[in-house]
């Protein structure tokens, strides 16, 4: 009795004490616990990210002091490439060639331990491991970083009209250019469109002309659409003209074109929608409807 008198006084102790602590002092013990339990986890993935992080370190740390006119060309339009993906997590084009490489022997690697070795799938030939070779250096550029490039791509187009839009009502409403960009950037909808403006009033602010902000935005994004507004931007400043009149032309254009992207896609839809339905549904039907007199005529059923 003594001892579960001492227990329950323990239990009370304990429940009193919790209580009386504030409530932001539980807020930080739970958030000690959060992180504990996150280090943890994060400890656990830790050895592989390590060992594949610290082998990119060494191919791109090797592949820095090859001096090859074709190589620095390539490297060329790899940064022109990651500019238009937007810098994604700061990688350069020394870090993602390190990366084609490593992801260039992951691939063979792959082909010849795992599905030739381990898994016995397949018996080792050249031309497959050169092929998984291939496929594995140009990962990195044609699916991942072309993924990033739509994506930004799409985003642009999608926000450009209705920023046209703001930048003519703040020009028409008497604000310059300049101030009109920096209610764009200040009020603007956040996305990639908002911060190609940001860096372009950055450009003019540290005292780059308009016309050469505007000729660096073009080439950093090279998109057909955002080109045509930039150059009538650059055109009217050059002429000295209203820019009103010519950002409303520019934006009735724009969502025109992007209303005829759309019926353009309402339009391929049937098409793409073929393939699923010969490869998934046709076939199923056919058994639904066929089977039950395939089975009478051969007497099965």
């Amino acid at each position: 009795m003594v001892m579960l008198g001492i227990i329950l006084l323990s239990i009370a102790t304990v429940i009193i004490v919790y209580n009386l602590i504030p409530e932001k002092s539980k807020e930080v013990i739970l958030l000690k616990r959060l992180k504990k339990e996150k280090h943890k986890i994060s400890k656990r993935k830790e050895p592989i990210k390590e060992a594949i992080k610290k082998f990119i370190d060494y191919l791109e740390r090797k592949s820095k002091k090859w001096d090859n006119k074709l190589l620095n060309t390539y490297k060329e339009d790899l940064a022109f490439k990651i500019q238009k993906a937007g810098n994604p997590e700061g990688i350069t084009p020394d870090r993602l060639f390190a990366m084609q490489l490593a992801s260039m022997i992951g691939g063979f690697v792959f082909y010849a331990f795992i599905l030739c070795f381990l898994l016995e799938i397949f018996s080792f030939n050249i031309v497959y491991g050169t092929i998984f070779l291939i496929g594995g250096f140009f990962y990195p550029t044609a699916i991942w970083l072309k993924g990033l490039i739509e994506k930004r791509t799409k985003a642009i187009l999608r926000a450009l009209p209705d920023t046209i839009d703001l930048l003519t009502l703040c020009i028409e409403a008497g604000l310059d250019f300049g101030a009109a960009i920096r209610k764009i950037v200040d009020k603007g909808k956040e996305g990639p469109l908002k911060d190609e403006f940001a860096r372009l009033e950055s450009e003019i602010s540290m005292g780059a002309s308009r016309m050469e902000a505007l000729r660096n935005m073009a080439k950093r994004n090279d998109i057909d659409d955002l080109n045509s507004f930039l150059i009538s931007l650059i055109q009217a400043v050059k002429m000295g003209t209203s820019l009103g009149p010519v950002l409303r032309v520019q934006a009735e254009q724009l969502r025109m074109k992007r209303s005829q992207r759309a019926e353009k896609l309402a339009a391929e839809a049937p098409i793409k929608m073929l393939a699923p339905l010969l490869i998934c549904i046709f076939p199923t039907v056919f058994i639904i409807l066929f089977l039950p007199i395939i089975m009478q005529v051969m007497g099965i059923w």
